[in-house]
């Protein structure tokens, strides 16, 4: 019964070995060394608070670039409260996931460009053009045009 224990004990080991080179594998891939990279990523209906958004909250953990904009109102208990959009910077398998989940909604979740691996930041630009879809005019366009503010 020992050489059953022993074999069971050899066999197991490899198996754990091989599992766990093919989990490096896969992290090395989705950390962006495998060309898989960020990418932004313009997300309505912020906060992802509701029922509807269960599949997509783990979105929150990533980077927002830039404001958060106003996006309509939705329906909460008996009144209304304001909805909001933002831009995320996320890997790109979790941008792909939410489109793929929303794309029944397809102004939910509106991909954007990927970024260059080893950028400190997307362009602001690049950011500004994405929320421009769920807000035409922001604060950021209108800095430094036309008259400021008078006194009384």
């Amino acid at each position: 019964m020992r050489w059953a224990d022993a074999e069971f004990e050899q066999r197991w080991q490899a198996y754990v070995l091989e599992c766990c080179d093919q989990l490096e594998e896969a992290l090395e891939a989705a950390s962006g060394d495998g060309g898989d990279g960020r990418q932004l990523m313009l997300v309505t209906g912020w906060p992802l608070t509701q029922q509807r958004d269960a599949e997509l909250a783990y979105l929150a953990q990533y980077e927002q670039c830039g404001p958060t904009v106003p996006f309509g109102s939705r329906r909460a208990g008996y009144g209304t409260e304001p909805e909001h959009a933002v831009v995320l910077a996320v890997p790109r398998f979790a941008a792909l996931h939410a489109a793929e989940h929303t794309r029944k909604e397809p102004q939910r979740i509106v991909l954007g460009p990927g970024l260059a691996a080893g950028s400190a930041g997307p362009e602001m630009r690049d950011v500004l053009a994405r929320l421009r879809r769920a807000c035409p005019y922001l604060a950021a366009a209108g800095a430094g045009v036309g008259p400021g503010p008078r006194p009384w």
